[in-house]
């Protein structure tokens, strides 16, 4: 279930009335003549044939334009002619890293190239419950030393609380925090941010509890601002989750999606299920219920959406480890460097493995985390 989103609706409608078709007079002049294009305008209608006439940079016509002219033709036969993309899902600036993004000191990682030269021309960034802090210095530094496409800055739900609960952020948060990160969530607001994000399956996000995340998505509407949410699982179970560690009874991709439509429904807000997928083979056709969930959701009121990327991966695959942490933990932690040409994760994976008992359950372990993983 993809998503356009009420985040493009305004840029697809603005694109929408600019490539409305116009008549032309057959003598007209333009700097750029596009001819014979297929052009898709934005608003979800079929493409259509059309010329597009530019001129001081910008579309000054839409149509047949048998007779006109230009310093510069484009043969875009057998091509398509589109608004520019959203990226509703950018991690081109999130705060994660201390230099790169639009933030970098060189004008060139921020004329963002990679992107631009896709079609891209706006990313919607800090997701997942990342951002910088506090949003009006990043949206400064951007507008001050200005980027390639255009941004919409979120704030992130983990950035906030790690603001106001520093790094005791394992365990859900009090009244009085709640209400200091509802706070910041607001300023952030005011400062120009387009909606609140949130990693539910990561840290520090994880150890929050449905009720928090409502209290700062009530901020939401009256500044029209939009949730999106890496949910809690997007499968049978969280990333984090390790049967023999973590018992039973985690959330699944199914509870995920109905705390993000209990999220909408208690604060009123608009919220978004995040790069919605059915994670793991032990897992694959349960995306009609999370589907059904929202639809049905939405015939009651509720303004949730999902997206979806479109290529096929299973999520943060870069991190994907296969044995268990317990299975390879060193005694006494981080101390002094292992002396030269040894490896002390291996000593101890053969010492869990030389026991049968442990053997068979790190074995399971990682059949568990294969089948997550598809």
């Amino acid at each position: 279930m993809t998503s356009r989103m009420c985040l493009a609706a305004t840029v697809a409608a603005a694109c929408a009335a600019t490539l409305a078709a116009q008549p032309v007079q057959p003598s007209q002049s333009f700097d750029i003549l596009i001819k014979g294009a297929r052009v898709f305008d934005g608003t979800g209608n079929p493409a259509f044939p059309a010329d597009i006439g530019v001129r001081d940079g910008r579309i000054v016509a839409v149509g047949r334009l048998p007779g006109a002219a230009a310093a510069r033709v484009i043969d875009a036969a057998g091509k398509f002619v589109a608004p520019g993309f959203i990226d509703i899902h950018s991690h081109a600036d999130d705060g994660a890293r201390p230099r790169g993004g639009f933030r970098d000191e060189n004008p060139q990682i921020r004329a963002a190239p990679n992107l631009v030269t896709q079609g891209i021309t706006t990313v919607v960034v800090n997701q997942d419950g990342r951002s910088p802090w506090p949003i009006g210095t990043q949206r400064e530094l951007i507008e001050k030393h200005r980027i390639g496409p255009n941004a919409m800055l979120l704030v992130g739900h983990g950035a906030v609380r790690s603001q106001v609960m520093g790094r005791d952020t394992r365990r859900p948060a009090t009244d009085d925090e709640v209400v200091k990160m509802r706070a910041l969530v607001r300023q952030a607001l005011q400062e120009g941010a387009v909606g609140l994000s949130a990693g539910l399956e990561y840290e520090p996000g994880r150890w929050s509890v449905t009720s928090e995340v409502v209290e700062l998505a009530k901020e939401l509407p009256a500044f029209d601002g939009v949730y999106i949410s890496h949910e809690r699982s997007e499968g049978s179970d969280p990333l984090w989750y390790v049967p023999s560690v973590d018992g039973p009874g985690p959330p699944s991709l199914l509870d995920a999606v109905r705390e993000t439509i209990e999220i909408g429904e208690r604060s009123g807000a608009r919220v978004v299920a995040s790069h919605i997928k059915a994670k793991g083979a032990n897992y694959w056709g349960s995306s009609a219920a999370a589907i059904s969930l929202i639809a049905r959701a939405r015939d009651r009121g509720v303004d949730v959406w999902a997206d979806q990327y479109p290529y096929p991966t299973s999520g943060t695959d870069g991190s994907t480890v296969l044995i268990p942490g317990w299975a390879i933990r060193v005694e006494g932690g981080r101390g002094a460097p292992p002396p030269q040409g040894t490896n002390p994760r291996a000593e101890a994976l053969r010492a869990t493995l030389a026991d049968p008992a442990k053997a068979t359950t790190v074995r399971s372990d990682i059949a568990h985390e294969i089948a997550r993983r598809g």
